[in-house]
């Protein structure tokens, strides 16, 4: 209907705890990640395969190090290798944003 999807079909992740590179654990990085998609069945698509988007933050946020990460523009080039990654996880036209409303280094 008209102005419907205003809301948005979002699929969160929160409260992941990251090791980044090189910070033999001492350091560590807490992020929240979510993915805005078309509907709200691509969000059951994304929420049945929670274990490999998991597995995919972790990795992607595991190769980046300290110094990577709190660089200016650091999360906007995060944002798009997750959007990348996880869009191979659904239909091949299916466009994927990322937000990540919580992005805290310890």
């Amino acid at each position: 209907g008209e102005g419907e999807g205003e809301a948005g079909n979002f699929y969160t992740i929160d409260n992941m705890v990251v090791n980044p590179a090189g910070s033999e654990g001492l350091r560590f990085v807490i992020v929240s990640v979510a993915f805005e998609v078309s509907h709200p069945e691509v969000v059951q698509q994304l929420r049945s395969r929670e274990v490999k988007v998991r597995d995919l933050i972790s990795s992607i946020l595991e190769r980046q190090t300290l110094k990577m990460l709190t660089r200016p523009g650091a999360r906007d080039s995060v944002k798009l290798l997750l959007a990348r990654g996880v869009e191979k996880f659904l239909d091949k036209d299916e466009r994927v944003h990322v937000y990540i409303p919580q992005f805290v280094i310890q």
